[in-house]
């Protein structure tokens, strides 16, 4: 694989974990995504969320699965773009939920 495949490869990431940080946000106010580990150029140049990501909340009773496609950290399932085994682990019953997109 050539580099510039390589770096298109890491833009489509990065664009997918963007897509997958808002879905996280409007889940529930208290969640966030933390960043795990350092950034590389081409994130640095794109700004867009691209490595190894988790989610987090003060809330939870552990911490998230950090991972380089972050719909699989949200969902244990890089199949779905969607938070349902999240929300199984860690936020179904949480009385701390807040819907909504943070401001």
């Amino acid at each position: 694989m050539g580099t510039d495949q390589r770096i298109q490869d890491a833009v489509t990431a990065g664009e997918k974990n963007k897509k997958v940080m808002e879905l996280v946000h409007n889940w529930c106010r208290n969640a966030r995504v933390v960043k795990l580990g350092g950034t590389g150029m081409v994130e640095a140049a794109t700004g867009l969320p691209i490595g190894h990501h988790a989610m987090a909340c003060d809330y939870a009773a552990a911490p998230g699965m950090g991972t380089w496609d972050l719909a699989e950290a949200a969902s244990r399932s890089s199949s779905q773009v969607s938070l349902g085994a999240a929300r199984q682990v860690a936020c179904d019953g949480c009385r701390n939920r807040r819907f909504g997109r943070r401001t």
